[in-house]
């Protein structure tokens, strides 16, 4: 897995039904509202326990007026604009659904469990009442930012115009376990595809903004949580892992004992991912991909619903369990979870904003200003702001400012009949406005130019596996080799060795792990390293490898543009060769990356495409089909380099960090302990030869 943790505090899922599916869908989610009160297992989403003091779910946002909803959610009303039909009168709200529409989109909000585990066992009313209230509070704020920033909808011809939605409607739903009948609250918020422009036409809400930024808009609740309960209780923070944080006043130990359901997944999780490892040569998934297997083990592990139980008897069963872990849960009242620190000196504009595009490089070379909100929410200390509200509206200030330390990519729109409330022409989609630092493009021109000098053309020819073997084995400073999966990479490799061993001249493979290095020593017959070991040994200290020693760049595509640049400074300084090989459209790099895709569309190189692995024509066809819709997903995914995107000439704004400013760094953070020099050290960027800051407060 990725170095850098991710705990998944929003995740939205997109709610479609076909017509035989529909009213099962109708269903699920009006019994949220319906299941109150009823024997047995409920048909909504859970069946989870209810306080019976409280109300099923609620309505939320400013599109609801217009629908005439208000306070307690009804199961009618909820079927209706899942249907696009006005919940009073009838009426259709705009275009009918089809098969393949959104009706709606689940956004469910999870709290660090210990925050579940003090609402569970603390004996103090309370203390309960204020960890729900703080719940409530940061699952609305997290809504509003989503309103404010991403509620659009489109018109004109193909949807080319981006405009402001008039609000959202949410139906918000607050539960309180897991099936494992662990605590853990947690909150749907299902918000309706149906929204309102600024004449009144009922429109279909644009997600994408949605659907790209869960992480932003879950940190976001995340770090209004922290605020909130902060300010109401006087809690304590402990950063867990980078970015990740829970509360102080539990021990770990209980923590693992209530997460019953974290493991069902976990166990099945690890499964799934050492059988994709298995199934991709020992390589290591990237987020997206994990993402997509937690999303798989937690359906295959779900267990069924458990009945409904009554309060007091479930809290009763949690203490229980509690002391036999050996902690005692009468400890967890107000006066005694509360610590008075003194208070924490102000943090200047320039260290955050410098923290954030730190991070933001780290990830990627092109990010919008929601990443950088995303980026300082997880930054800014607890007690920055009194409020859930007060936050908000700093980390966007703080934003709009790192924002403007950046420079703004692709083409400028130019349109100023019609704006948004974020001041952009209604041409421009929220998720279009990408930046990037000065850093970053220097680093990654300096690699295109050094590419485009060493890289010599390559001539179509009838065998295209032994031209590639011989290119490797011969002289130029840059060869690349791509291709799918099956075509003969290893087996091309293996020959240029052998050809490079009869010559008596030096060779070593690199590869992106342990494992993958063990098969390419195998398979290739020669000696191997990791990228990242590789870097390190060589971190100020003379190189065994003499020059003219041919460095073979194995699944090239997953090399991160810092060691990219760091192995390119090497062999320029040593004099080695470098024979990239591997295929962009397979798995992408830990972090940022892009550059081996990008060498590849504009320089020549050797092409391998003609699979030969398989035994069955069926499965070649196969293959081909995956590498084609992994390309598509390279595409939308942004994972191109930064200087891919005309720079945009703007003028500069706001108040932004004078140290970026003044050296143009790029501000990437090594995600690995084990990385060596490069060229991003000679663009002036002092930040990538100190040792990362821990994310949190910065102090």
């Amino acid at each position: 897995m990725s170095a850098r943790t991710v705990v998944v505090v929003m995740r939205v899922t997109t709610l479609k039904a076909s017509a035989g599916r529909l009213e099962g869908l109708l269903a699920y989610y009006a019994g949220l509202a319906e299941d109150r009160g009823q024997e047995g297992p409920g048909r909504g989403p859970v069946d989870y326990y209810l306080d019976p003091d409280e109300p099923p779910g609620r309505w939320w946002g400013h599109g609801r007026a217009a629908l005439g909803l208000e306070g307690t959610i009804a199961g009618d009303e909820l079927r209706a604009v899942l249907d696009a039909h006005h919940p009073t009168t009838g009426a259709r709200l705009g275009r009918r659904f089809g098969d393949a529409s959104a009706r709606g989109f689940d956004a469910t909000f999870s709290p660090p469990k210990l925050v579940s585990v003090l609402w569970a066992l603390s004996p103090d009313p309370c203390v309960r009442a204020e960890v729900l209230a703080a719940h409530d509070t940061a699952v609305e704020t997290a809504l509003g930012w989503f309103e404010q920033h991403g509620a659009v909808t489109r018109r004109g011809r193909d949807g080319v115009h981006q405009v402001d939605a008039a609000g959202i409607t949410v139906a918000v739903f607050r539960q309180h376990t897991s099936r494992a009948m662990d605590p853990q609250l947690h909150t749907h918020a299902v918000i309706v595809a149906k929204v309102q422009d600024e004449t009144g036409r009922w429109l279909a809400l644009d997600a994408r903004f949605l659907k790209y930024q869960q992480r932003t808009i879950g940190t976001v609740y995340d770090a209004a949580l922290r605020t909130e309960l902060t300010g109401r209780l006087g809690v304590v923070w402990t950063e867990r892992d980078p970015g990740v944080f829970d509360l102080a006043c539990v021990p770990d130990r209980v923590r693992d004992g209530f997460s019953k359901r974290c493991g069902q997944v976990d166990a099945k999780l690890a499964e799934l991912v050492r059988r994709w490892s298995d199934e991709h040569d020992g390589a290591t998934p990237d987020a997206r991909t994990i993402a997509g297997l937690e999303r798989a083990a937690a359906v295959a592990s779900r267990p069924g619903k458990t009945h409904t139980t009554d309060a007091e008897t479930l809290r009763a069963a949690w203490v229980t369990e509690a002391r036999d872990l050996g902690f005692d849960p009468d400890g967890l009242v107000a006066e005694r979870i509360t610590e008075h620190r003194p208070a924490v000196a102000a943090v200047p504009d320039e260290d955050l904003i410098e923290e954030a595009l730190f991070h933001a490089s780290t990830d990627t070379s092109a990010w919008l200003r929601a990443d950088l909100a995303r980026h300082l929410a997880t930054i800014l200390d607890a007690h920055t702001t009194p409020t859930a509200d007060a936050l908000v509206v700093e980390i966007d200030r703080l934003a709009a400012l790192a924002e403007a330390s950046c420079i703004a990519l692709g083409p400028e729109h130019h349109d100023t009949s019609r704006h948004r409330r974020d001041g952009r022409p209604v041409t421009e989609h929220l998720t279009d406005r990408h930046f990037t630092t000065p850093g970053v493009l220097a680093q990654e021109h300096h690699l295109q130019h050094w590419a485009a000098r060493n890289a010599r053309r390559v001539e179509p020819v009838d065998d295209p596996q032994t031209a590639a073997a011989q290119a490797i084995a011969g002289h130029d400073r840059l060869v690349l080799v791509v291709g799918p999966a099956g075509t003969g990479k290893t087996h091309t490799t293996a020959r240029a060795v052998t050809a490079l061993d009869r010559a008596a001249r030096p060779v070593i493979g690199l590869a992106p792990s342990g494992k993958a290095a063990d098969v390419l020593a195998r398979e290739a017959g020669c000696a191997t390293d990791t990228v990242a070991g590789f870097l390190t040994r060589h971190r100020g200290r003379p190189s065994p490898w003499p020059a003219g020693t041919t460095v073979i760049l194995d699944e090239a595509g997953m090399t991160a543009t810092d060691d990219l640049a760091r192995l390119v400074a090497l062999a320029e300084r040593q004099g080695w060769r470098l024979a990239a090989v591997g295929d962009p459209y397979q798995l992408p790099a830990v972090g940022r990356g892009g550059v081996f895709a990008h060498w590849c569309d504009t320089l020549s190189h050797h092409a391998l495409e003609e699979p030969r692995r398989f035994g069955q024509p069926w499965e070649a066809a196969a293959s081909l089909a995956l590498r084609r819709t992994a390309r598509g997903r390279r595409r939308l995914r942004g994972t191109r380099p930064a200087h891919q995107h005309p720079p945009t000439p703007r003028r500069q704004s706001g108040r932004a960090s004078p140290r970026a400013s003044r050296s143009g760094r790029s501000f990437g953070r090594d995600h690995r302990d084990d990385r060596g020099d490069g060229p991003g050290d000679q663009h002036g960027d002092p930040i990538r030869q100190r040792k990362a800051r821990p994310r949190g407060r910065v102090a």
